[in-house]
């Protein structure tokens, strides 16, 4: 897979979906993010999918689009750029697999919903990293917060004031394995969903 002089960064996220890294503590939280964890599964989901009811509060979902137009904006104007970009398009189904079947071992409700997400997120903190490198702050913390374990899901203060807010599971527990034939049926639904979110 050709991703142009940043796949050695790409690859790092690459390999940590491909190695079941997701809520794993693959790093120290920092110091600065102590305060932004959430461990209620349903405010995580909430914040993640609401709109803000303060006008100085920021949309999750909003702030995540407007992050990618920019790198999609440099990626336009270059058409190497552009086409290392459209190279990431086979990972699609295979970071889907990896993070269903590991959101299905920690999140016990919201299954669709948090696979969902992560999925989006993992995909384009590649996507940015095969464009800008390590040089866009945003999806760099976005990828930092998955290396220590948790699911950003929000965010605290008017960006880029403020910080992201994580949610971490409780590590010591675990969900059963869903059956092969649900899981079946739930990566089905998510691939039509994602669909849509996926690299064009």
């Amino acid at each position: 897979m050709d991703l142009g002089p940043n796949t050695k960064h790409v690859q790092q996220v690459i390999d940590f979906v491909q190695n079941h890294g997701i809520f794993n503590r693959n790093k120290l939280i920092p110091s600065h993010l102590q305060n932004a964890l959430i461990t209620d599964i349903q405010q995580a989901c909430d914040l993640a999918t609401s709109q803000p009811f303060e006008s100085d509060e920021v949309d999750w979902t909003d702030l995540r689009s407007s992050q990618i137009s920019k790198i999609r904006g440099i990626a336009n104007k270059s058409e190497s750029l552009n086409q290392y970009r459209r190279n990431l398009k086979p990972l699609t189904h295979d970071f889907l697999e990896s993070i269903a079947s590991r959101v299905s071992l920690r999140v016990c409700s919201n299954f669709e919903l948090i696979s969902n997400e992560i999925h989006a997120d993992l995909l384009l903190c590649a996507e940015s990293r095969c464009i800008m490198g390590l040089d866009n702050p945003f999806f760099e913390a976005l990828f930092e917060c998955y290396q220590c374990g948790g699911w950003p899901c929000g965010w605290s203060g008017n960006y880029p004031n403020g910080n992201m807010l994580i949610y971490m599971p409780n590590h010591t527990s675990k969900c059963s394995t869903l059956p092969n034939t649900t899981y079946n049926i739930i990566s089905q639904c998510l691939t039509s969903t994602i669909n849509s979110k996926s690299i064009s």
